[in-house]
């Protein structure tokens, strides 16, 4: 028997927007994985001064329900569309083909391409409605083709910008280290001679051949190598770069090198972390390269590439793997922790470039953006920072925690300045997606259910869904999925679904974690009692699991139940049901229109399409079920 749940939250009724008297502009940005648990310390603590003026100038939510699972391109099309999964769609971060009748639970596709999406996003509704509108970053405005047919039969399609570079790398985050330099011949348009025989390395990105050149440089008053030109090609005009440790400055970059790739074309940029005199000791970093597609004029396009000239380069993940240097968590001195802050910063300034710019000459009525990093850092550091996590360790935590703060500080940097600058027209609405909780054990869902007799495995030992009656797919960890005749190729019959549901609950509260004996699983809920926590409808879940803290699912096959997150201290996570506080999400809302409130309790991600619809003064889009903010 599936465990009831019995939640009491704040549901306010469904409203179409009312015109207000004197409309407002819109910045409405993301901050991909702020939890709220961490923001509002910091901003008690005044930390984030940013947020303070606008909280100071509207309001603040004490927390915002993200949708279930609490996942990137879920609570995105939730906070755009004014909707739950079960209307818009999108019920993970990969999203199973539709229609059932043709597809197996194991065909996908993006949860982030607007494909996924069922209903218009905001960017469309204030667009048809006549509204201009920039969408410098959002999740499902990409491909964008599917957007500018439904307005084109308006007239509509040049009210709406789209800006996207996801989708399109052309390089990754590379470090050259001592072993990537040979002796070389010195460039014949070098102007650094000097006394050393030049080292050199070259590096193919995308289809664009990077070289460079280690030499002395005879007016710098270090004896040694202690400079870096930087070409494409050998017939490219060379620009020196200084090396230099990790700062808070962004003198020491190179200007950006342009790199292809097919019809892509994006820049990457080199920093010279370390260079020793005799070379034996380097740290040379070429920046990712995305290039930006979307939709929008190409003479707009051109400008904003003149002004924002770099994705996000977000090399978090690469910082767990060493590509930075060692992490602390490992020995390391906090230099690699230093050199992925410093990105971040780099990134955001772009980001405050790019937005301060076509905020002031296009003036558009509702800009969207987007940044990943507070996420992509709470995902390698979290497990360190989590103070509720069994085994935390508050030395290392205590040396860790202001770089993750860091990240944070800067996001808030690029926040402050922009609303300093644009709050007289604008409105401004912060929010994330969903929060971020450390674990530091694996749960395998599957292994569970196999050992139970619901699910199988093929010869290799992998899952077998097509034999499965019910199994956590790929794309889904934190739920399960019949694999019921509505399927194509189900195997699990209408009048066998109860029976089924009800073993797997049994078999996934029994379980146990063989080295601690802890029960893994707390509860299993039914999708169709919870309907209310915002899930998925024909293309999500059947079933629901919440785990013990500490424990993050994982859908993979494994020998035993449970083990130790690879690594050496876990990761952060999200995902797990929105109500827990720490998957809860921020919303901090001020500027022109908005009138100081206090705190707002029982706020939800399907709150701030309607929000943002009445600032604008237009109406929701249909389908909307959220209540503005404002009143």
């Amino acid at each position: 028997m599936v465990i009831p749940f019995a939640l009491c939250i704040a549901i306010a009724a469904s409203s179409i927007a009312a015109t207000p008297r004197d409309t407002s502009k819109v910045v409405l940005i993301s901050w991909d994985g702020a939890p709220n648990w961490v923001i509002r310390d910091m901003v008690r603590d005044g930390k984030l001064p940013g947020l303070a003026r606008i909280m100071a100038d509207g309001f603040r939510a004490d927390g915002m329900q993200p949708a279930y699972p609490s996942k990137t391109a879920v609570g995105h099309a939730s906070i755009f569309t004014g909707t739950w999964p079960d209307i818009h769609g999108v019920s993970n971060n990969a999203v199973p083909l539709l229609p059932r009748s043709e597809n197996g639970p194991d065909k996908t596709i993006r949860g982030f391409d607007s494909a996924a999406l069922q209903v218009e996003p905001l960017i469309v509704t204030a667009a048809r409605q006549g509204k201009r509108v920039i969408s410098l970053s959002s999740t499902q405005s990409y491909p964008a083709d599917k957007w500018v047919k439904q307005l084109a039969p308006l007239g509509m399609e040049k009210k709406l910008s789209i800006y996207s570079g996801f989708e399109s790398q052309i390089s990754k985050n590379t470090v050259l280290d001592a072993s990537r330099f040979k002796p070389v011949s010195l460039w014949k348009d070098a102007r650094h001679a000097g006394s050393n025989q030049p080292l050199g390395s070259a590096i193919e990105l995308g289809e664009t051949r990077v070289e460079l050149l280690l030499v002395d440089d005879p007016s710098d008053s270090t004896k040694g190598f202690d400079t870096v030109l930087v070409r494409t090609g050998a017939s490219g005009t060379a620009q020196a770069v200084k090396p230099k440790a990790a700062s808070n400055e962004l003198t020491a970059w190179s200007k950006p090198i342009a790199v292809r790739k097919g019809d892509m074309v994006g820049n990457t940029f080199v920093r010279a972390f370390t260079l020793s005199p005799d070379a034996s000791d380097v740290a040379i970093l070429l920046r990712s390269a995305n290039a930006i597609k979307g939709h929008s004029s190409a003479a707009e396009e051109k400008d904003y590439l003149a002004t924002y000239t770099g994705f996000h380069a977000d090399a978090w993940f690469e910082y767990q793997d060493g590509l930075l240097g060692t992490p602390i968590y490992d020995g390391g001195t906090g230099d690699a922790e230093a050199r992925a802050v410093e990105l971040v910063r780099f990134d955001l300034s772009q980001l405050t470039r790019g937005l301060l710019h076509m905020a002031s000459k296009y003036k558009p009525d509702l800009i969207t953006h987007y940044t990943p990093q507070i996420d992509s850092a709470g995902h390698t550091l979290m497990a360190f920072l989590d103070p509720s996590l069994p085994g935390h360790d508050p030395k290392l935590a205590a040396k860790i925690r202001p770089y993750y703060e860091d990240v944070i500080k800067l996001h808030d940097q690029w926040v402050g300045t922009a609303y300093d600058a644009l709050s007289k027209d604008y409105a401004f609405i912060i929010v994330s997606d969903h929060g971020m909780e450390g674990t530091n054990r694996k749960v395998y869902i599957n292994k569970i259910l196999v050992d139970a007799g619901l699910a199988a495995v093929d010869a290799s030992g992998k899952l077998d869904t097509q034999r499965s009656k019910i199994f956590a797919p790929s794309w889904g960890e934190f739920g399960l999925v019949v694999n019921d005749t509505t399927w194509k190729g189900g195997i699990v019959l209408p009048s066998e679904r109860a029976a089924v549901i009800e073993a797997a609950t049994n078999a996934l509260l029994a379980a146990r974690d063989p080295q601690t004996g802890t029960q893994i699983i707390r509860a299993v809920f039914d999708s169709t009692e919870i309907r209310h926590l915002g899930i998925g409808g024909v293309n999500g879940q059947d079933v629901f699991l919440d785990f013990a803290k500490g424990y993050a699912p994982s859908s993979a096959m494994s020998k035993t139940v449970a083990s130790v997150t690879n690594g050496l201290g876990g990761n952060g996570v999200h995902g797990f049901l929105p109500l827990r506080d720490k998957m809860q999400a921020i919303c901090y809302v001020g500027g022109k229109g908005v009138q100081a409130r206090s705190e707002l309790r029982g706020v939800r991600q399907i709150d701030i399409h309607p929000t943002v619809c009445e600032l604008i003064g237009i109406t929701t889009a249909p389908k909307s079920s959220g209540r503005s903010l404002l009143h």
